[in-house]
């Protein structure tokens, strides 16, 4: 039996969008494995507190090390790694020990390259040093989009990126009957490439609209005065089954993201019953999106009341395609016949 092994730094994280492509294709991989009798060993930190996977037999995890973070992934993975011989770790967010040769990973944007100035100096020159060793030493590379496939290529010289799309059925349409409510709901972190300050902007404008936004605040919030925005209500993070109410609940879901890898929020709103999508006019939503969103200029606060008073409803039809064309399945599917050995 060849036992799969996987970074499970995540586990100890916040889920946000990274984290749920982790475990969501961890649990996938874990099918196909168990089909050809392997295990799946996730190796995390000591301060992971949940565990997702707790329904599949063959998914074991093992808490190794006695720190966390950067240190615990690039300094106390690696030396377990290389002191058990494990090959082909399978690293699912971004980054993977630079010490270790044939990573598998998954690099789901290059946002940090793109857009330095968005992050701290320290930031920007961690991640562009390790990211620059794990594309040399990595097996695979794999990416969610091709727009980010691009990026990368682009950025490294490569030619062998793989796609493997974001699924979306690990939530389910439980709540899309629930009654409407008279409010407009943004999902993310509140960091600088997802805009959250054009909500503000509009809602300063548009007193007789209201707005819900989840997610932490991030350090581009720091000074922003939330109390003076009555319409606007910031609920921070919520809980699954919080999201789905909020989700099925909102008469529009507005996406005013500049930058995305993927963007699964605009998804996640579709499954759950949400009509009408409002969101930014980028490459990267139309690749995944095509036509079935209702399109604005993130750059003008004015695009954004154009686009509400021409919606495009989406249809059971479309609901029912993008459902069928993202599926986690898709995405472990195209990575374990990577990987499988």
């Amino acid at each position: 039996m060849n036992n799969i092994y996987i970074n499970g730094r995540f586990l100890s994280q916040k889920v946000t969008g990274v984290q749920r492509f982790a475990i969501e294709t961890t649990k996938k991989i874990a099918k196909l494995a168990q089909n050809d009798n392997k295990n799946i060993i996730i190796l995390c930190p000591s301060n992971s507190n949940f565990n997702p996977f707790s329904s599949s037999q063959n998914v074991k995890i093992e808490f190794i090390g006695k720190k966390n973070g950067y240190y615990w992934e690039q300094i106390e993975l690696a030396k377990y790694c290389k002191k058990n011989k494990i090959k082909g770790l399978l690293n699912l967010c971004n980054l993977a020990p630079i010490r270790l040769k044939d990573n598998n990973i998954v690099i789901h944007d290059i946002r940090v390259l793109q857009h330095p100035k968005e992050f701290s100096i320290l930031y920007r020159y961690l991640i562009k040093y390790f990211t620059k060793k794990n594309v040399k030493k990595a097996k695979n590379i794999f990416t969610v989009s091709n727009f980010s496939k691009f990026a990368i290529e682009n950025y490294y010289n490569l030619t062998d990126v793989t796609v493997v799309y974001s699924g979306v059925d690990h939530i389910n349409g439980d709540n899309e009957n629930q009654k409407q409510e008279d409010f407009f709901l943004s999902v993310g972190s509140l960091e600088p490439n997802k805009n959250f300050k054009y909500i503000l902007e509009f809602a300063k404008k548009h007193p007789e609209y209201k707005f819900k936004v989840v997610g932490g605040k991030g350090k581009a919030f720091a000074n922003v005065d939330y109390e003076q925005l009555t319409n606007v209500e910031f609920l921070g993070y919520v809980s699954d089954s919080e999201l789905k109410s909020l989700y099925s609940m909102a008469k529009g879901f507005i996406f005013p993201s500049f930058y995305e890898g993927f963007g699964l929020p605009p998804m996640e709103a579709i499954v759950l019953g949400t009509k009408v999508v409002y969101a930014s006019d980028i490459d990267v939503l139309h690749e995944i999106y095509a036509d079935i969103l209702t399109y604005f200029n993130p750059n003008d606060v004015n695009s954004l009341e154009l686009a509400l008073n021409n919606p495009h409803i989406i249809t059971e039809d479309e609901r029912t395609a993008l459902l069928e064309k993202y599926t986690w399945e898709k995405t472990a599917y195209k990575i374990y016949e990577k990987i499988k050995g």
